[in-house]
């Protein structure tokens, strides 16, 4: 959807809404549109339906919450990966509302009666990492390892989902944290490192939420060292979609901002003990930067993590977007280091 990709690289408010939007069915069998001639299709009709009896607001009820409001079919829950696709895509901007409301409420309720409300907001990150599980569950049931890239036969569509799934799963988890996306638009340098240090200056949460995310997200950073990182670098855009484009700039700013926080949080002396989880992504991201040798040895794993990242994006001038994105990491890069050696 346009409005979710839009919201993805600019930071605008998806103007599709669920629940004044979601009334429509879902999309039909993939053997209909698969089909070669009118008779075929016909006979295919007569068998499969029409349409779905199924509406794609049942469809995002179930994933988020588990459950639908209406007794459905049973083969109304066999979807294609077309279908697959809508779904993410409107989850994706429905735990954007959610998560937008829960910051706002919390906050708002926790300076009127003077106290934090973290456990209603725990209770919606709780609800909305279920609801992700879900949907990595319906896109990965195609395929088990899903590190590497998925051919033409496997289903691009569902390697798309996966990348938006990534977003999502940032979006939902990074909260205040996040930064100014329409950086992205603007001309002067100044205003951009502005931006980026008020990015990096911002305090990033570390709890389980978060570092879940950021496995997550560190999933797409991954793929280049087991496809081959050389051939990514020049090849990729010639065969995936933009969204793995846009996922791979989300999953930079949460994955640098996270060790950024580790960084410095060792630097001051008041470091808390790395959970498991934690000390095997930083592991991993070590592994990944030792594998790049053209990147520069700078004090600061957030930094070289930032300009690794960037490589991908030098050369491909596919979409406008990319180069842009690429030249701002190599700048949050300078900020990262920066910052580090400053305190």
């Amino acid at each position: 959807m346009l409005t979710n990709s839009l919201a993805m690289t600019y930071g605008m408010p998806p103007s599709y809404s669920i629940v004044s939007d979601g009334n429509i069915e879902m999309p039909g069998d993939q053997s209909l549109w698969d089909a070669t001639n009118a008779s075929q299709w016909y006979d295919l009709v007569n068998v499969k339906g029409r349409s779905s009896l199924l509406s794609v607001r049942d469809a995002v009820s179930t994933i988020m919450y588990g459950s639908s409001l209406r007794g459905v079919p049973e083969e109304c829950w066999s979807w294609s990966p077309f279908a697959c696709t809508v779904v993410i895509n409107a989850v994706s901007i429905q735990i954007w509302h959610v998560t937008q409301g829960s910051y706002f409420f919390d906050e708002m309720t926790g300076m009127a009666q003077g106290q934090s409300h973290g456990s209603e907001e725990s209770q919606v990150l709780v609800q909305t990492e279920a609801a992700l599980s879900r949907c990595r569950a319906l896109i990965t049931q195609a395929r088990a390892d899903h590190d590497y890239t998925w051919t033409e036969s496997e289903g691009p569509l569902l390697f798309n989902c996966l990348a938006l799934l990534r977003v999502t799963y940032c979006r939902a988890f990074t909260g205040n944290g996040c930064a100014d996306r329409m950086m992205l638009l603007k001309d002067n340098r100044e205003d951009i490192i502005a931006s980026l240090e008020d990015f990096v200056a911002v305090p990033q949460e570390r709890d389980e939420f978060t570092s879940r995310a950021v496995a997550r997200a560190f999933e797409g950073m991954v793929i280049p060292s087991k496809a081959g990182t050389l051939l990514l670098r020049k090849t990729a855009a010639l065969t995936w979609s933009v969204e793995h484009a846009l996922a791979g700039w989300d999953a930079a700013l949460l994955v640098t901002k996270w060790v950024h926080t580790i960084e410095v949080e060792t630097v001051r002396g008041r470091g808390r003990v790395l959970s498991e989880r934690e000390e095997q992504l930083i592991q991993n991201m070590g592994d990944i930067l030792a594998e790049d040798e053209g990147i520069d040895q700078a004090t600061s794993m957030a930094a070289r993590l930032a300009e690794h990242w960037a490589s991908f994006y030098d050369d491909t001038w596919v979409w406008g977007v990319t180069p842009r994105i690429g030249w701002i990491l190599r700048e949050l890069s300078n900020c990262y280091e920066n910052a580090l050696l400053s305190l």
